[in-house]
């Protein structure tokens, strides 16, 4: 429809607003969804003092994707990520009715598509879903995911999941079943 090609051109206008710093034109427009999902997204950031430039695009665009349907919640301010989480969590819980809790760093880009990937695989796997990242700090990097069995773990386009004994919270869908297991 014509509003919605208004506000993607809006929207695209809005995220290459420095010239400098534009994002390659495969990531400016929203593609459609390949296909009609069954379950909703809540995506939670957790910002201790201010969320990245990249980040806050990131977000913006996935709120902006077609299908799933994704709402979103913060908390702010507090240092402490693991209450800060535990407290999203619960709000997720209880009072929304999403299907998978996407938690995601202030510090964290991404493209929609990646998260709905991530979401939609911890959705039909029933089971946390994490997508690991480079931690990089002056004197050393990592990856944020210890691999099962010293399986690889690949990053590349087509990359296919591997069990690992544990992932980084910095981008990590949880299905609702998990919380209710624990819970129960």
């Amino acid at each position: 429809s014509a509003r919605m090609n208004l506000k993607t051109a809006q929207l695209a206008n809005f995220f290459s607003r420095n010239a400098k710093r534009a994002m390659p034109s495969s990531t400016l427009l929203f593609k459609p969804a390949p296909k009609k999902y069954d379950f909703k997204i809540h995506a939670s950031l957790c910002i201790h003092r201010v969320i990245d430039s990249g980040a806050m695009d990131s977000l913006i665009r996935l709120l902006c994707w077609p299908n799933p349907k994704v709402q979103f919640s913060r908390t702010a301010g507090d240092a402490l990520i693991d209450r800060a989480r535990s407290q999203e969590a619960s709000m997720f819980y209880r009072d929304t009715d999403a299907d998978v809790l996407l938690f995601v760093d202030d510090d964290i880009s991404y493209r929609p598509e990646d998260a709905v990937k991530v979401c939609r695989e911890a959705f039909e796997r029933k089971a946390i879903v994490g997508a690991t990242y480079v931690n990089k700090k002056e004197s050393y990097t990592w990856i944020t995911a210890k691999p099962l069995n010293g399986e690889p773990i690949d990053f590349k386009e087509d990359a296919v999941p591997v069990e690992v004994r544990w992932v980084a919270t910095g981008f990590m869908a949880i299905p609702r079943n998990v919380l209710t297991e624990m819970i129960e």
